[in-house]
């Protein structure tokens, strides 16, 4: 099961990472916006509702409307196995080497790396981000 939170930082983090080797535009993605948690996906929750609508992942809504992402479908892990599998390796390295990065570290110390890191994406963080 992961969180929005991780979800938007992991993401956003990529875009970071794949824009220092080029590459920042070199696939879709959504727009980031500051926001007081730190910089978030402006369409993340319509993207989770439509792929949850295809039967591609599996949502619970948790405390103050916040999606967790608890699974990819059976449909949802045969598409992303074909997607991997046609990701060119820079990308690849990428996306693990964030994954490897943000996944395993608790909401605090994400927040408090990203607002270190990207200053000008945050409004204000006063309040840790349970999502």
């Amino acid at each position: 099961m992961h969180v929005r939170y991780r979800m938007n930082k992991t993401l956003f983090y990529i875009w970071k990472e794949l824009e220092k080797i080029g590459l920042a535009d070199a696939f879709p993605r959504d727009e980031f916006e500051a926001g007081p948690k730190g910089p978030i996906p402006k369409n993340l929750e319509s993207d989770l509702e439509r792929l949850r609508d295809k039967g591609l992942v599996s949502l619970k809504i948790g405390p103050k409307d916040a999606y967790e992402i608890t699974e990819l479908t059976p449909d949802g892990l045969v598409l992303a196995k074909e997607i991997w599998g046609r990701t060119e390796e820079p990308f690849k390295r990428t996306i693990l080497l964030i994954k490897e990065r943000i996944f395993p570290l608790d909401t605090k110390t994400i927040r408090d790396r990203v607002h270190r890191d990207y200053p000008e994406y945050k409004k204000t963080y006063v309040e840790l981000d349970t999502e």
